[in-house]
């Protein structure tokens, strides 16, 4: 365990391996209601930490905390984020904005913002589908009536397509795994179904909205 006397309420969690020990990992710390009063302390709504294992040893520090404290850049209420180390940038859902707000590993603002306009309620869970040559995102409009899944492409953030399950609604958390088994061969998205249960989907059924052919 780490981070207990630094975060106040983490939430959305990214990480990635830098190297064969290093993981870089970022953590959303929705803080508002606990008394602490934004907008001054709103450069502290994500940490960057860093933690290394080496056989039994554990180690990790805080690199840096970040958020613009005013213009387009700031995080007011900060959930989800993913990073896509590749690009080296982290997507971070602006749930006050209904946008999605992109800053680089190092902490700055990118002066980029997606999805204005397109979400109709909540953006929540991201997930990243990583493929050779490309690759799109999956972003949930959470909504507990009218739950919907939004494909984008990977660098362009244009939309795909739409899709919603069956019966799942009020999406929080998503993830992905691009390994197949059991019933998913080609690999799964899943996604949170009203805190009560995870629903399950075929990522050859999700490449075909796509539009991919892997």
């Amino acid at each position: 365990m780490f981070g207990e006397e630094i975060l106040l309420r983490p939430y959305g969690i990214t990480g990635f391996k830098a190297d064969q020990s290093i993981f870089e990992l970022y953590v959303t710390d929705n803080f508002e209601n606990l008394g602490v009063d934004p907008p001054e302390t709103l450069d502290n709504r994500v940490r960057h930490f860093q933690f290394s294992v080496n056989d039994a040893e554990f180690d990790w520090k805080l690199v840096r905390s970040f958020g613009d404290l005013d213009g387009p850049g700031v995080l007011n209420k900060v959930e989800t984020l993913v990073a896509d180390p590749k690009n080296q940038r982290i997507l971070i859902a602006e749930e006050a904005e209904k946008t999605i707000k992109i800053y680089d590993l190092e902490g700055r603002f990118t002066g980029n913002v997606i999805g204005k306009g397109v979400f109709q309620f909540e953006p929540e869970g991201i997930a990243l589908r990583d493929l050779e040559g490309g690759g799109y995102w999956i972003m949930t409009d959470q909504d507990i009536n009218s739950n919907t899944f939004l494909l984008l492409t990977r660098d362009e953030f244009e939309v795909i397509v739409q899709f919603q399950g069956p019966q799942t609604r009020n999406t929080d958390g998503v993830t992905l795994t691009n390994q197949g088994y059991s019933n998913f061969p080609a690999g799964a998205f899943f996604a949170v179904d009203n805190d009560l249960a995870v629903t399950g989907f075929d990522l050859r059924e999700i490449d075909r909205l796509a539009g991919e052919s892997n």
